[in-house]
């Protein structure tokens, strides 16, 4: 009966610590953090890629370096509103200094 019990507290603790390593695999990007209540589950960084920006009337290519993220709620958690998240994003930009050319969902 020890024996048992001691194996399913070992079983735990692995499963805990492989949860943990799940959740800490990705990190966010250098310029960008996710929002609290949320975690990463995919990423992928590209050394050169372009991506189209819109900036409310027409899109502008922009090449380099392009970083990834894909987010999900965490368990438990409450969703942020597109705004807030939005909102988040505009702050993160004009704390770096950038300007935020175009607001909107």
């Amino acid at each position: 009966m020890k024996n048992t019990l001691r194996m399913f507290i070992v079983g735990l603790l692995l499963f805990s610590t492989l949860s943990q390593a799940q959740e800490s695999e990705f990190e966010d990007t250098p310029y960008f953090s996710g929002m609290p209540s949320y975690k990463i589950i995919d990423a992928a960084d590209k050394e050169f890629d372009s991506y189209n920006f819109f900036n409310g009337k027409n899109c502008t290519t922009v090449e380099g370096k392009k970083f990834s993220r894909s987010y999900t709620l965490k368990e438990d958690e409450k969703p942020s509103s597109d705004l807030q998240i939005s909102r988040n994003y505009a702050a993160a930009v004009k704390n770096m200094g950038g300007t935020v050319v175009f607001e909107g969902l």
